[in-house]
């Protein structure tokens, strides 16, 4: 019997695949992290209303089930460029910062494309979405005074070259 492959084990983390709420969300995401990148977004603004947003869903249905949440009348904050727009006197994104949204996005990315579950991806996010919450969203300070290494480095080199179209196995 061979060892389980990376999907697999991020499926066992329990959920089914992703729903059409679920993979908006993942995609809203990641045009968020371009919005940052291209200077147009707040980095401080953009992951403290993604953070925000989704402590609102968990407090108002009880957990990450994003269907009821919209079914309830929610709406991610985070749509909203009033919650994430840049503002004249912020500084440049670090390189650090930089890499950082690029294995964000690399991270979603692998997630949807090989089907992983909702759950499986909050788990990576949230941790590292709440460790810059805690250093009041100060990247270097989270890295240098928490010592966090955050869970999404290394996914933006893992990329379709290195695991392929999907991870799935063919039976």
């Amino acid at each position: 019997m061979s060892a389980p492959t990376l999907v697999e084990k991020f499926k066992w983390i329990g959920g089914g695949p992703l729903t059409e709420r679920e993979l908006a969300f993942c995609q809203l995401v990641v045009d968020l992290t371009d919005g940052v990148l291209a200077g147009e977004l707040s980095f401080r603004k953009t992951f403290h209303s993604l953070l925000l947003d989704m402590r609102a869903v968990r407090q108002s249905v009880g957990s990450y089930d994003l269907d009821l949440a919209f079914e309830q009348g929610w709406k991610p904050t985070a749509e909203d460029p009033r919650f994430t727009l840049r503002t004249q006197d912020e500084r440049p994104l670090s390189d650090s910062e930089k890499t950082f949204l690029a294995d964000m996005q690399g991270f979603v990315r692998f997630a949807v494309r090989n089907g992983l579950t909702f759950r499986s991806v909050l788990i990576v996010v949230m941790h590292d979405w709440s460790e810059l919450g805690n250093s009041d969203f100060d990247f270097e300070r989270m890295r240098k005074e928490f010592y966090v290494h955050p869970k999404v480095s290394g996914w933006a080199k893992m990329n379709e070259q290195t695991f392929g179209e999907s991870e799935e196995r063919e039976e």
